[in-house]
This record gives C-alpha cells, sequence and structure tokens, in this order.
C-alpha cells in the first residue's frame, strides 16, 4: 500500500471509531429511556393497586397475602410487613438458586435418533 493508502485508511478507522462511539451513546441513551419508563409503568400500576385496595376489602386482602408471601425481607418495612415472612427461608433458596444459573448456557445440541 502506498502512504496516501494508509493515511487513507487511518483516517476511515478513526471515523469508525468516532461512529461506534457515537452509536454506544446512542444505545445507552435509549436503554436509560427504557428503563425509566420501565419504572414509571410499575409506579403508575403500583399506585393504582393500592388505590383499588383502599375501596375493596377482598381485593386488600388477597395484596396483602401477595405480599407477605413475595417482598423481600429487606423491603418488608416498605409495606409495614414484619421482617422475616414464613417464606422467606423458601424465596431465599429460590433466588440462591436462580442467582446461580450460568448467564449464558452453553447452546443446546440437538439429539438426532441413531440409525439401524
Amino acid at each position: 500500500m502506498s502512504q496516501d493508502d494508509w493515511d487513507h485508511r487511518a483516517a476511515l478507522v478513526k471515523r469508525k471509531c468516532r461512529i461506534e462511539r457515537q452509536l454506544a451513546g446512542l444505545d445507552a441513551r435509549a436503554k436509560e429511556r427504557q428503563r425509566k419508563l420501565d419504572t414509571r409503568r410499575k409506579i403508575v400500576a403500583g399506585a393504582i393497586v393500592l388505590k383499588h385496595a383502599e375501596t375493596d376489602p377482598a381485593f386488600a386482602k388477597e395484596l396483602g397475602d401477595l405480599l407477605e408471601r413475595f417482598v423481600l425481607d429487606r423491603d418488608r418495612h416498605l409495606f409495614g410487613l414484619p421482617e422475616e415472612s414464613p417464606a422467606a427461608g423458601y424465596l431465599t433458596l429460590a433466588f440462591n438458586m436462580v442467582a446461580a444459573v450460568p448467564q449464558s448456557l452453553p447452546p443446546r445440541r440437538d439429539r438426532t435418533p441413531s440409525g439401524p
């Protein structure tokens, strides 16, 4: 390659790196925007559920049962629940089991029946 070709290549690589940084920034902003929207949806849904629980005693009891069963110990004070739920041991075990699963599993190999 001539010097001009090397210079042109270097300029293109530099431009590529700049574009990749810009794309990464756009992706990060989009991901942050989605996270904020998801949080907002959860807050709105939670407010609706809590408001409905104020007017429907049967729903309030069901919600209380669900909270008692599924709220983690570290969050129980947010709902005025006792510090440890009866199912806490099972939930901790289940949480630890899920956390222990590798994030990326090897690809599954389909088993094909062997011929005669």
